[in-house]
């Protein structure tokens, strides 16, 4: 499955292999291995090929057909913005995420870390 919506998103973008292994610091070996499903890419690789094609994980492993990126969705805005709301940092960072400066993967890992930061200190 990953191979194949790999793939997709790739030719999507009108990319060669070359491209996108140029845009993401590997080999077009390693995109062509990908895409044949000869060899699975790690959870970091992952992240990286969805943020760089514009797509979501969870569209490249197959667990949802909608290829557009979760960040776009008007639910996790919502969800980042309640969380804005409880703690000033990540109202700062939020504005990072509204003019695209970090993405929305970027994001709740900043949330998650001020809220973690914020329950060790209470």
């Amino acid at each position: 499955m990953i191979g194949s919506r790999l793939r997709q998103m790739r030719k999507r973008k009108n990319w060669t292999q070359t491209e996108l292994a140029d845009a993401i610091y590997t080999t077009k070996a390693a995109i062509s291995h990908y895409e044949l499903e000869r060899s699975t890419p790690s959870k970091e690789m992952l992240v990286l090929l969805a943020d760089v094609l514009e797509t979501s994980v969870d569209f490249l492993l197959g667990r949802t057909d909608n290829p557009s990126p979760l960040q776009k969705e008007p639910q996790n805005i919502k969800l980042l913005e309640n969380l804005a709301q409880q703690n000033p940092n990540i109202r700062i960072h939020l504005q990072n995420y509204k003019t695209g400066d970090i993405g929305y993967v970027q994001m709740l890992e900043i949330a998650l870390s001020e809220l973690a930061t914020k329950r060790t200190s209470a």
